[in-house]
């Protein structure tokens, strides 16, 4: 597994008599940062944005997950600069809001019409993460992605029995119209409203459907056959023509460039890196500190925790979502 066992010394030593100097030479050593900042940065007016699309999917706007009209302010921004000839969508998401992967997906072919875009799958792109992935004029996902999940989830929650007989308190009702009181947690869903909800559920599956078979080239009854929630990794999707080949971030990158047709070229970040200083100082807000003492109480009941809030966050919004965790371990 090793080559040998040896104290520091030896290793100074022996690092010496590569460079060609004595015992009692000096070695100059140099940090990864210093060597790093020594290389001259490739310059160039083309570039390639690298579009980082990380986290759960909500609406509205946010700095930490995916939210939509943050996204999609950032896509404008893109789609403006001249000087980027070509983007990277780098996707590491389980999915979330079908409204918000809806818009983000709007935003993204805006942006195809005018520069190619190569989608690169990190560990997750299932759900709303590949609905998202579905604009990429070519997609590369990874041998052990989890991609997928072609499908759509609604929760609602019925707390009526808790309040009743944990709490002892009941409610009634007075409205002017059959729906005017929906989404309602504290009775039953009408037989109504059930139906409502499941048009909404149908209408958006199809829609996504849509998505993929546009995309992905396929008979709806092919993709049909293929969704229904499935989950696939890499290489299983791209046997199923889900995903086009098998390759990481720097795949996606030559073949961004090879669509632009350019040799050289300076990256770009997307959205742009916080400043260490101001994460820092962050990391000391009332948030993070009561994130960080839930997650000490709960230990590993805290991803549950977790999960409940997201769905709680999403206000009975319908999900394209994994409707699962998975933690490696």
């Amino acid at each position: 597994m090793i080559d040998g066992v040896l104290f520091s010394d030896s290793v100074e030593n022996m690092v010496k008599s590569k460079l060609g100097l004595k015992e009692a030479d000096k070695i100059s050593w140099v940090t990864p940062d210093d060597y790093a900042t020594s290389i001259p940065e490739k310059k160039s007016d083309k570039k390639i944005a690298i579009l980082y699309a990380d986290g759960t999917i909500y609406d509205g706007e946010g700095n930490e997950d995916i939210y939509s009209k943050t996204l999609t302010k950032t896509i404008r921004k893109i789609a403006k600069d001249d000087d980027i000839k070509a983007v990277v969508l780098r996707i590491n998401s389980p999915g979330g809001s079908a409204l918000a992967s809806e818009n983000i997906y709007h935003e993204l072919m805006n942006l195809k019409r005018k520069k190619p875009i190569v989608v690169s799958m990190g560990n997750y792109a299932a759900s709303g993460g590949y609905y998202m992935a579905c604009a990429g004029d070519s997609v590369f996902a990874e041998t052990n992605t989890i991609t997928g999940s072609i499908g759509v989830v609604g929760v609602m929650f019925n707390i009526t029995n808790m309040m009743k007989n944990k709490l002892g308190v009941t409610t009634d009702q007075v409205k002017t119209g059959p729906f005017s009181d929906f989404p309602n947690m504290t009775r039953p869903m009408t037989d109504g409203e059930r139906q409502w909800i499941q048009n909404y559920l149908d209408s958006t599956y199809v829609l996504f459907k849509s998505r993929v078979a546009e995309a992905r080239k396929l008979p709806m009854d092919t993709v049909e056959n293929l969704a229904q929630g499935h989950v696939y990794s890499g290489t299983e999707a791209k046997k199923l023509k889900l995903v086009d080949d098998i390759g990481d971030i720097q795949r996606a990158l030559r073949s961004a460039a090879k669509l632009a047709k350019m040799d050289e070229y300076a990256l770009v970040d997307y959205p742009e890196k916080i400043d260490p200083f101001e994460e820092f100082i962050s990391s000391f807000s009332g948030k993070k500190r009561e994130e960080a003492a839930v997650r000490r109480l709960l230990g590993d009941e805290y991803i549950i925790y977790q999960q409940i809030q997201k769905i709680r966050s999403q206000q009975n919004q319908i999900q394209t979502i994994l409707p699962f965790v998975i933690e490696i371990r």
